[in-house]
């Protein structure tokens, strides 16, 4: 997911610190608590609260790589879209141009030349919009 604006090194790093600092104060003070209680509690519930806080981070962490998929896949299938609808348009228009075409050689007397250029500046916006959903895609 790259591209847009992202968070700059300094502060990932400073949430990591940040992260680390808390999670060292939390445990040296169950861990004080615990060394002046009973055995099972040292045992059990001194490491607790690490536990508590890593998996925490862990859940987290799994939540935004489920996200990140998620929105990876939509991303993934827009694009398909947009070279699709590229393609039709592009198709589309080469199909009419080349009816114009022949309509115009058949009976260049029925349709004004005006009227044909008209369709044919239509045509090319047609033609901009493909070429635009193509380099989006890209």
């Amino acid at each position: 997911m790259g591209g847009g604006a992202s968070v700059p090194r300094w502060i990932r790093w400073l949430s990591v610190a940040a992260f680390v600092v808390v999670l060292y104060d939390a445990t040296t003070f169950v861990t004080i608590y615990a060394l002046k209680a009973p055995l099972f509690v040292q045992v059990f519930y001194a490491p607790l609260f690490a536990v508590a806080i890593a998996g925490l981070v862990f859940w987290r962490r799994q939540l935004w790589r489920l996200r990140a998929r998620a929105l990876e896949a939509e991303i993934k299938q827009r694009n398909n879209m947009l070279s699709s609808l590229a393609h039709e348009v592009a198709n589309g228009s080469n199909a009419i141009r080349a009816n114009l075409t022949a309509l115009r050689e058949a009976h260049s007397s029925l349709i004004t030349a005006e009227r044909l250029d008209q369709v044919e500046q239509a045509l090319q916006r047609l033609d901009q919009v493909a070429t635009v959903c193509v380099r989006g895609q890209q």
